[in-house]
């Protein structure tokens, strides 16, 4: 039996894969993914299934159809009179399957939108049965990657669904309304009554506020399973929700740790405030849930799920729909998932030191101390960050507490994380190192003596993925691992300032503000000692960026006031850049049109 299978065969014992509730009135069901193409109970195979109770209509708002099966269902439904219309991403609007679907005579239509994307994974078939979800219509999404399909028969929820499908056919896919509707519906249940709560993106831009609201009610627990985690604010809640001593749990996808935008998510957060914490580690899919558990004991559950990551464009920009189930039984079938996808040890340490580098450019050093915390350790594996190296085994050495030499146990090994990537991480790894549940040795050291990073490394908080195995060798998250900061030095900052400012890319203006706090803070570092030479590059780049009307002076103007006010107690101070520091405060001013200070 395949290891898949093996997986597979432990979740029909758990939830019997998925959890079914026949009713009368209205019928609810959720499905877990991947599984093998055929199961009765993979996504796609459900997906066709429903697609196959179509007498009178299809309304599909899909992100991405990518799967034969699927497609020949479309297409057999419109071959009986079913009328079958589809919305989706322009990025794959023409794809085989797309081309295939048109060439039958189904009517589809894209968003054609370059700055947003069409998000929504759902069906609504003949105005009383829908789905909903992670999962996208393809290949990957059903055999390889991590998702949930909700399945509601109930005219109401249906007809929310499809008036929303109305309102993209008509091409108002990305209308904004500031209160937009949260759609309020209760299913009528065999044995018990489920409310519904279903809103959709852009159309309802108090969608973060609404998440908030829903994980800000709890009192017991939180389940995490996101693929992408960027949301500051949910990331700060769950922050607060565990230091208050509730449950909070999180499975993450490997790109926010092993990609390009670590330092831009929620992942350095949840590391070190100690929240339970790990990525999916099967090499073969992504961890593709948009999924929120609410106190899944308690008398209010919930779930939260959709299309919608976590993230500005989830929440505020994309075409994306969450709906909130408040039921236990769900509730507890997603805290399942997320507790069986949590391969975590009980214990296990690493920390840092220092926490903090400086210099993208700049050649580093620092030791990485691990201690068994109680538990034998016998591999240990620790993973750098996206495009940080190690050049070879001679710069990085090793030993225990007990002073024993781990030299002959040190590797140097890379591995791609993800069949998505070509990347390849780099890892330090402890081959045999044996740590002891206690004394001296229970810890070990691990010294990196020279570590360089790729030029375009983004500054921010890293996380050092760090795995151990017992005796079977089974590598596991470990339950603290180091998060440590990498800053630009200020002459890095202000030649990033520089592309930036004349960048034809249109994140170029979000990388800016996103700039603009560490540029300051380095060149207030550098006013302390007395060091000008970034400064004076700096003003005269914004005295530039004003002089030709660049329209992203005015993103970089706030930094202006907190450098004037350094620069002024620095004049105050005396010292022999006085002068020169008079100067640049009359150039700042007028650049900012400042007149007192």
């Amino acid at each position: 039996m395949t290891p898949r299978t093996v997986r597979s065969a432990a979740l029909v014992t758990l939830l019997g894969f998925a959890l079914a509730l026949a009713l009368p009135a209205s019928e609810l069901a959720v499905f877990f993914g991947p599984r093998k193409a055929g199961d009765p109970n993979g996504l796609d195979t459900q997906t066709v299934k429903l697609i196959k109770t179509a007498k009178k209509r299809i309304n599909a708002a899909v992100h991405e159809l990518r799967l034969k099966s699927i497609a020949d269902a479309l297409i057999a439904a419109h071959k009986k009179g079913v009328q079958v219309r589809m919305v989706g991403e322009d990025k794959y609007y023409d794809n085989p399957f797309m081309k295939q679907i048109r060439a039958a005579g189904i009517p589809t239509k894209s968003d054609e939108n370059p700055n947003a994307i069409m998000h929504n994974k759902f069906l609504v078939i003949d105005g009383v049965r829908m789905m909903t979800g992670s999962y996208n219509l393809t290949d990957t999404c059903s055999y390889n990657n991590y998702n949930n399909l909700v399945v509601i028969e109930d005219p109401a929820v249906a007809k929310i669904f499809d008036d929303e499908f109305e309102q993209l056919w008509a091409g108002h896919i990305y209308d904004e309304q500031v209160n937009g509707e949260v759609h309020k519906v209760t299913l009528k249940l065999a044995d018990r009554e489920v409310p519904v709560e279903i809103f959709f993106q852009p159309r309802n831009q108090d969608s973060e506020q609404t998440v908030l609201e829903q994980l800000g009610a709890s009192e017991q627990a939180i389940c995490v399973l996101q693929f992408a985690f960027f949301n500051g604010k949910v990331g700060k809640l769950l922050v607060e929700k565990h230091e208050a001593k509730q449950d909070v749990k999180a499975v993450i996808d490997y790109s926010m740790v092993f990609g390009d935008f670590e330092p831009y998510n929620q992942v350095g957060r949840l590391v070190e405030s100690g929240i339970p914490f790990c990525i999916g580690d099967d090499p073969n899919g992504k961890v593709h849930h948009k999924v929120f558990v609410v106190d899944p004991d308690g008398a209010n559950a919930r779930v939260l799920t959709g299309s919608a990551n976590s993230s500005s464009a989830g929440f505020n920009k994309n075409a994306e729909n969450i709906i909130v189930l408040h039921d236990s039984k769900l509730a507890k079938a997603y805290r399942d998932e997320t507790v069986r996808l949590l391969r975590r040890r009980e214990a296990g340490k690493v920390t840092i030191a220092p926490r903090g580098l400086t210099g993208i450019g700049r050649e580093h050093k620092f030791d990485l101390t691990i201690e068994s915390g109680g538990k034998p350790l016998k591999d240990v594996e620790l993973s750098m960050p996206f495009h940080w190296r190690v050049g070879s085994l001679s710069d990085v050495s090793a030993w225990k507490g007990d002073e024993s030499n781990l030299r002959a146990n040190l590797q140097l090994q890379s591995r791609v994380p993800s069949r998505y990537t070509t990347i390849p991480v780099q890892m330090i790894v402890l081959k045999g190192a044996n740590l002891t549940s206690t004394g001296p040795g229970s810890k070990a050291t691990v010294r990196v003596k020279a570590l360089r990073m790729d030029p375009g490394t983004l500054p921010g908080k890293y996380t050092v993925y760090a795995r151990g195995s017992d005796s079977t060798g089974k590598l596991m998250a470990l339950p603290q691992m180091p998060v440590v900061w990498l800053f630009r030095t200020s002459a890095e900052n202000v030649g990033h300032l520089a592309k930036l400012l004349e960048s034809q890319e249109i994140r170029a203006s979000t990388d800016l503000e996103f700039l603009v706090r560490d540029l300051v803070s380095s060149l207030e570092d550098d006013i302390e000692k007395g060091f000008l030479n970034a400064l004076k590059d700096f003003v005269f780049l914004l005295e530039k960026a004003k002089q030709s009307g660049n329209k992203r002076f005015k993103i970089v103007q706030p930094a202006i006031g907190p450098l004037v006010r350094k620069l002024n107690f620095a004049i105050g101070e005396g010292g022999p850049n006085a002068e020169e520091m008079k100067k640049l405060v009359a150039r700042m001013k007028s650049l900012a049109g400042l007149r007192g200070e």
